[in-house]
């Protein structure tokens, strides 16, 4: 019994990492689409294109925050450890780009 409980066991946690990876790669693409749709929305507004790209991280990171309101348990901490990753994303992101500037 106990070898079927460590086979379980290891079941889950590759699952989770499964769904951690494929969660990552949803929320990426999700942004770049976000991005590709509206950022010429705001250029051709008047806005400028790094302006609107802070716009549209600004309000992925606020659903992230309505997401983890809404939920429990573990799925809260798998959306807690993707706002840490996104909003560090963001921060390198504006790094890159001050460092870029002349």
């Amino acid at each position: 019994m106990p070898n079927a409980t460590v086979a379980t066991n290891q079941t889950v946690q590759q699952l989770a990492e499964e769904t951690l990876k494929n969660a990552v790669a949803f929320i990426k693409s999700l942004n770049s689409l976000i991005k590709a749709v509206f950022i010429p929305l705001f250029v051709r507004i008047g806005v400028q294109a790094w302006i609107a790209s802070w716009i549209i991280d600004i309000a992925v990171f606020l659903l992230f925050i309505w997401m983890i309101r809404s939920t429990t348990g573990k799925v809260k901490l798998l959306l807690i450890l993707l706002l840490i990753w996104f909003a560090a994303g963001i921060f390198w992101g504006a790094e890159g780009f001050k460092w870029s500037k002349p």
